[in-house]
């Protein structure tokens, strides 16, 4: 059973991570579509990403076009580890 995954960068909150910032800084592009692409690097997981302007739909775009080293994958699984048991749903 696949997951979906609303909302997918919890309304930009992570974005302005150091860690994701500079991943994404030595990709040559923002940390919106390099969480969304490390997202969709996950067997069984649809993402819907907000596009609520060119520039949103652009960066969504450009997710499409990153392929994540497994070195990449694993330091961002390092910094935005899984919760180790059931969470509440965040309120966003």
């Amino acid at each position: 059973m696949p997951v979906v995954a609303y909302s997918p960068v919890e309304q930009g909150r992570p974005l302005a991570h150091p860690g994701l910032a500079a991943m994404a800084a030595d990709r040559g592009v923002t940390s919106a579509p390099l969480a969304l692409a490390w997202l969709l690097a996950r067997d069984g997981v649809l993402g819907i990403p907000r596009a609520g302007s060119i520039a949103h739909v652009r960066d969504n775009q450009a997710a499409l076009n990153l392929t994540l080293s497994e070195a990449e994958q694993r330091h961002l699984d390092a910094r935005f580890p899984a919760p180790c048991g059931p969470q509440p749903l965040a309120m966003l």
